[in-house]
């Protein structure tokens, strides 16, 4: 197998919403195509000055259905959009058998990680692709063994907006962007609680309750699974 990156125009209904919000990039989360033309798709807005939620409204062909910052300062938004255009890349890609990984617009370009079977296989992807945004530029091509997770399949980003707080996602965030978390640290203890305008102890505080939110979202739903199943194989 061979798993390709590979840049396209951004065409259609994904490429006038990636230019109306300018935002740096929009990731492609998971897309439900119910008819040839029409599409609900999740994306992930990123480096946002203000919110999305006009320039969506105004599209032709889009409906917003939901729309949620991370945080107030962070510029990511979230987006739940019905989609009334020509086929999402991603059928275009499925279609054809092959697996999309990835599909994010950055800089006016498409860019997308898909696994084929073999070179053939490649072709026919990039031929479908030529013909229906105008163009297919081979990035990167390597041989893999097995097939990595579709997209669509990790649904954290989303799991972690529902579950936690905005204070913790907040403190998160600052923490993450200040270098709190990078070995070594970027930014002490002392600068992120200075950053966020609360004492040391504070922050120290509200950091571990935050990270143990993040925890539950990971692991909380899989503990409970455990222990029911041990429950049951006591019985």
């Amino acid at each position: 197998m061979l798993q390709i990156t590979f840049q396209t125009e951004p065409s259609g209904a994904l490429g006038r919403l990636h230019r109306e919000v300018d935002g740096a990039s929009t990731a492609v989360d998971s897309v439900l195509q119910t008819d040839d033309d029409e599409w609900l798709a999740f994306l992930t807005v990123s480096e946002l000055t203000t919110s999305p939620d006009v320039a969506v409204a105004a599209l032709p062909s889009v409906d917003l259905l939901r729309s949620e910052a991370y945080t107030a300062e962070s510029g990511t938004f979230m987006l739940l959009v019905w989609v009334t255009d020509d086929p999402c890349i991603v059928q275009t890609i499925a279609r054809r058998r092959a697996v999309p990984h990835t599909v994010r617009l950055r800089d006016h370009r498409l860019e997308g990680t898909v696994t084929v079977d073999d070179w053939d296989h490649l072709q026919s992807i990039a031929d479908d692709i030529e013909a229906t945004h105008g163009g297919f530029d081979l990035i990167s091509v390597n041989q893999v063994e097995r097939v990595d997770a579709v997209l669509g399949t990790d649904r954290f980003k989303q799991a972690t907006l529902e579950a936690l707080p905005a204070d913790h996602l907040r403190t998160l965030e600052v923490a993450y962007r200040a270098g709190y978390f990078e070995v070594p640290q970027g930014a002490s203890a002392s600068d992120v609680a200075d950053e966020l305008g609360v004492s040391q102890s504070t922050y120290s505080e509200r950091v571990r309750r935050s990270v143990s939110s993040l925890l539950d979202v990971l692991f909380g739903a899989q503990q409970a699974d455990e222990s029911l199943s041990a429950a049951s194989s006591q019985e």
